[in-house]
């Protein structure tokens, strides 16, 4: 999983070209012009049956294998050119590690209401510079790792409940209508810190 990046909020169409769907976006709303490449594309969990017209409203996230590890990590630098839009870019990652972040996930949330320093790295969760253990965290219900979670889909940190919009406009090259993506939610940076001491609610 190391060259693979998660990205949720782009709509989905019926019997889309969904590695073609994945570098539009990159072009257009990461401005990278250069060519990408990928060992496979694809959406992650079963196909939906409740299309609204050709479009799904609650388009599946899109997991990304890149050819380049170079590529992956100039494309996941680009996350913050989606602030302010309802866009996520995420790194995948195996499941005891996606577990462990649902884990946090509840004093993530307290320490972002709280307008608190918080920032994942992978399965470590550090708040205000001091690492929290999920001993520490009483999780809800909600929050606890169920099996549908096998699909490793957005862990914490990305965008939820995507409500994406789509508009369509004039696509010069083809004389055709053609989605674009715009949205108000936001993407994420990624930061880095160490901790010692376990933070306790």
């Amino acid at each position: 999983m190391r060259d693979n990046l998660i990205f949720s909020g782009i709509s989905e169409q019926a019997n889309e070209n969904t590695e073609l769907v994945l570098q539009e976006f990159i072009s257009e709303e990461l401005d990278i012009d250069e060519e990408v490449r990928f060992e496979r594309v694809h959406r992650l969990g079963p196909p939906q049956d409740d299309y609204d017209g050709d479009t799904a409203p609650r388009p599946r996230a899109i997991v990304a294998k890149f050819s380049s590890y170079k590529q992956r990590e100039l494309i996941r630098r680009s996350g913050p050119k989606l602030k302010g839009k309802h866009f996520g870019i995420n790194e995948q990652y195996p499941k005891e590690i996606v577990n462990t972040r649902k884990m946090l996930l509840p004093a993530y949330r307290d320490a972002k209401k709280k307008k608190e320093k918080v920032r994942f790295v992978a399965d470590k969760l550090y708040v205000n510079d001091r690492r929290v253990y999920p001993e520490d965290v009483q999780t809800p219900m909600e929050d606890m790792p169920t099996d549908e979670d096998d699909r490793e889909g957005p862990t914490p940190g990305s965008r939820e409940n995507v409500d994406d919009r789509r508009y369509s406009r004039y696509d010069y090259r083809t004389g055709a209508q053609r989605t674009t993506y715009r949205g108000n939610g936001r993407g994420r940076g990624r930061g880095r810190g160490r901790g010692r001491r376990p933070w306790r609610r």
